[in-house]
C-alpha cells in the first residue's frame, strides 16, 4: 500500500513539474495579423527600376533587387501552434549617387519578432511593429499620411539619419507602401524623388 502511495505521489509530482515548466503559448491572432500588416509594406516586387531626379539636375536609373527568404525554421510553442520566420529585402543600386540602400522587413516568428529596418551605407534605422518603437537615435517614424507630389499616400515611414554629417549623406528618405523610398533629403537640403 505504502509503494502505491509512494507511486502516486512522484506520478502526481513529474506531472506538476510538466505543467509548471510549460511555456506560454504564442498569440497566434497577433502574429497573424502582425504578419499580414508588415507583407502589406513589402516593395511590390514588379517594381525593379526607379528613375532618380535631383534637385541638383543629376539623375539616375535605380536598379531594385529583391530578395525574399522563408527560413525555413518554425517556431513551436507548447500548445501546437507554429510559426516560420521570413524576410524581404529589397536593395536599392544607384549609379550616380554614393549610396548603399537597403530595406529589410525581418519576421523572427514570435509576437515581439516583427521588424522593419533601413541601412544606409554605414548607418541604419529600425522600427518594431508590435510595441511601434524606433531605434534610440537614427529613428522611422510611423506617418498616417504623407503628401507628396500632389498625392496624399495614407501610410508611410520617415526615416531620419541623425548621425550624417556631411551635406552628400542622406538625412532623411520616406518609404510609401507597395512602392518602397520615393523621396530623399540629404543634409544639404537637395532632395532625390524616386519615380
Amino acid at each position: 500500500m505504502y509503494r502505491s502511495i509512494n507511486i502516486y505521489a512522484i506520478m502526481l509530482l513529474v506531472l506538476i513539474n510538466l505543467l509548471a515548466c510549460r511555456e506560454p503559448c504564442l498569440d497566434m491572432d497577433v502574429i497573424e495579423e502582425t504578419t499580414e500588416e508588415m507583407q502589406s509594406w513589402y516593395t511590390n516586387s514588379d517594381i525593379i527600376t526607379k528613375t532618380a531626379s535631383s534637385s541638383i539636375g543629376i539623375s539616375d536609373e535605380v536598379h531594385l533587387i529583391h530578395d525574399f527568404q522563408n527560413f525555413g525554421d518554425t517556431i513551436w510553442d507548447d500548445c501546437g501552434n507554429a510559426s516560420e520566420s521570413e524576410r524581404s529585402t529589397v536593395t536599392y543600386d544607384f549609379f550616380n549617387f554614393p549610396f548603399y540602400l537597403e530595406t529589410v522587413f525581418n519576421k523572427q516568428g514570435e509576437e515581439n519578432g516583427f521588424k522593419f529596418t533601413v541601412r544606409y551605407n554605414m548607418y541604419s534605422a529600425s522600427y518594431k511593429f508590435t510595441s511601434e518603437t524606433s531605434s534610440s537615435y537614427n529613428t522611422i517614424e510611423y506617418l498616417t499620411a504623407y503628401q507628396f507630389n500632389g498625392t496624399t499616400y495614407p501610410e508611410a515611414f520617415k526615416v531620419s539619419f541623425n548621425q550624417t554629417q556631411n551635406d552628400s549623406e542622406i538625412k532623411e528618405l520616406v518609404f510609401i507602401k507597395d512602392l518602397g523610398v520615393i523621396h530623399i533629403v540629404l543634409n544639404s537640403g537637395a532632395t532625390i524623388d524616386l519615380e
